[in-house]
């Protein structure tokens, strides 16, 4: 268990021993297996093997509250012997598990899926530069369960072992249709930016008379505008996006112009998922521009004449996150480089977002007024400017590229003819 014994301890062993040495080690070993540190001890190691941390990683390392509870499912599975295949299972596909056969083991169930959970995430956005997480999340799969790594099989069939890169694809086919939560970034907490897609871990057999008791209470009290709210959130969190957006109505309508910004802010960023159920309702979904933030009566002042007026807005409209936007750079120092974007509007291109390769000083790449394409990976509201990330581009073209090779690897296409391909439709 990790833990010396204690004087008493090794004395009330060696006396034992004395009497008969067979049955005091039998003993020993049955407290040390009874003891709850044992599994805090070997589970330790099985978290190290699933890359376990507290956080998201990469530069949107950011804590993740619930991660513990997939910490204390290892310690538990060991303490109480689940079997290894059960173990296996459970944190490949607990989720379906529990909604196939839900009863005691629920929420043992929906936690064990945090092995999936925890895939490392990479640049700051909600789901940015996905391809990585689920390279991530494969190679973990072979290191863990096969001790295999299959990140070769991702470009060619592997050498030695009987992987092929059809076998990748198919298992990034399975996890890219699997439904990750996204637990946030430091950057983008101060903007109130959800977190979203988390499970429930309540069975609709749990749920249901929970909810019904909190509706009967704010049919009791319909003028309860917090109530609505809460109980949008509510539906959210068990996956009911439709009755969420109709508590969220509900709330604005109560409002009666009170505050209508901030309520409205709020209900557009929880249903942020299903954005089109909001549609049809006036007065309900707007664009605007921001005028003014009041923290302190949690306000804010919106204007919509305001807003064929901004060019930053326009240009946010125009350019969905992920497109590859064309710029001129008009400073650059060791940190990074502000781009010129046209029509007034800046982006800030970081020397971490320059090359996959440690960049100590940006101006060892850029120089002012050179002309350059990135990745529009983020929006900084507060500074008006676009984040821009080079390094994003080249890896997404580098994903695209490795994607299409597969995809035309078994009609004989080579490498080097896909290069070609793609060089003569960038010269056209």
């Amino acid at each position: 268990i990790g833990l010396p014994p204690s004087p008493h301890e090794m004395r009330e062993f060696e006396a034992a021993s004395r009497v008969d040495p067979e049955a005091a080690y039998q003993d020993l070993i049955e407290r040390l297996l009874a003891s709850p540190q044992y599994g805090e001890r070997w589970g330790r190691h099985w978290m190290d093997v699933v890359r376990y941390a507290d956080t998201a990683g990469d530069n949107a390392d950011y804590p993740i509250p619930e991660a513990h509870l997939y910490r204390d499912y290892i310690i538990d599975a060991f303490n109480a012997d689940l079997p290894y295949d059960r173990f296996v299972r459970e944190q490949l596909a607990g989720d379906l598990l529990a909604k196939e056969q839900p009863g005691d083991r629920f929420q043992e169930q929906i936690v064990a899926t945090g092995f999936v959970a925890l895939s490392r995430r990479y640049a700051t956005g909600p789901y940015e530069l996905w391809h990585l997480t689920l390279e991530d999340t494969i190679d973990t799969v072979g290191r863990a369960f096969l001790g295999l790594t299959l990140k070769c099989a991702r470009c060619h069939d592997h050498k030695f072992d009987p992987v092929t890169t059809e076998d990748y694809y198919a298992l990034y086919g399975i996890f890219d249709s699997t439904q990750f939560p996204w637990a946030g970034v430091e950057e983008l907490h101060s903007k109130k930016t959800p977190r979203m897609h988390f499970a429930s871990l309540l069975s609709d057999e749990a749920e249901a008379p929970l909810r019904t008791a909190f509706e009967q209470k704010l049919a009791e009290n319909p003028s309860d505008e917090d109530g609505w709210v809460l109980l949008g959130s509510s539906y959210l969190a068990v996956q009911r996006p439709a009755d969420a957006v109709q508590a969220y109505r509900r709330a604005i309508e109560l409002s009666n112009g009170n505050n209508m910004a901030a309520r409205l802010g709020a209900a557009e960023a929880q249903i942020a998922e299903n954005p089109a159920a909001l549609s049809g309702a006036a007065g309900q979904e707007v664009e605007a521009v921001v005028l003014a933030v009041d923290p302190e009566r949690e306000r804010i002042s919106l204007g919509i004449k305001q807003l064929d007026k901004d060019p930053f807005s326009n240009f946010v409209a125009d350019h969905p996150k992920g497109s590859v936007i064309m710029g001129r750079v008009v400073s650059v120092d060791s940190k990074g480089a502000m781009v010129d974007l046209g029509n007034g509007v800046e982006g800030t291109l970081r020397a971490s977002e320059l090359s996959r390769e440690r960049v100590d000083d940006a101006r060892s790449l850029l120089k002012e007024g050179e002309e350059i394409e990135a990745k529009f990976i983020g929006v900084d509201r507060k500074n008006r400017t676009i984040t821009l990330s080079i390094k994003a581009k080249d890896m997404a073209e580098e994903a695209e590229v490795m994607q299409d090779y597969s995809r035309k690897s078994s009609t004989g296409a080579t490498l080097g003819d896909i290069f070609k391909e793609q060089m003569g439709a960038q010269d056209e």
